[in-house]
């Protein structure tokens, strides 16, 4: 068996990366709710309770993950995107348009599971926050009654 060493240590004596060297994990925050939200409304709502985190350098990185199930009605669409902020006041991010994630009913209505996944670099302490409209005034939902709505917040060192 080969014996594999780094700077002339052997891997067991190696506790931390060498100094200058990001992308180390330094926290993860999750939340989670079961709650369903719903709307007709064309202006995005919130859903979701909003996810915050503490950095403990400013210039430090934030993964954001976010699996929640979203649902729409008949021929509607709906649409989903990440907020640095609530919903209301917030900055939307990552997307252009109507948003990161859409789903669109064919002829009925169509579910979809929702895996967001986001590399933020906010430059302080922030909270998330996902924000869902409807296309067409048809319903929409975010569904935590079909699985639990979650977003798991990872401090990444820069």
């Amino acid at each position: 068996m080969a014996l594999i060493k780094l700077n002339n240590n052997s891997i067991s004596a190696v506790s931390a990366l060498p100094s200058g060297v990001g992308g180390k994990v330094l926290q993860v925050v999750l939340s989670s709710d079961s709650t369903s939200y719903g709307t007709t409304s064309s202006s995005y709502q919130q859903a979701l309770q909003s996810s915050s985190i503490t950095l403990n350098n400013s210039s430090n990185k934030v993964l954001v993950i976010a699996n929640f199930v979203q649902w729409a009605a008949g021929t509607n669409s709906v649409y989903s995107s990440l907020y640095r902020g609530a919903v209301s006041g917030g900055t939307r991010i990552g997307g252009s348009g109507d948003g990161m994630i859409q789903n669109s009913g064919a002829s009925g209505a169509s579910y979809r599971g929702v895996n967001l996944v986001w590399l933020d670099t906010p430059g302080g302490n922030t909270t998330y926050s996902i924000g869902y409209h409807s296309e067409s005034g048809l319903g929409t939902n975010i569904r935590g009654d079909l699985h639990k709505n979650l977003i798991t917040l990872i401090e990444i060192e820069a």
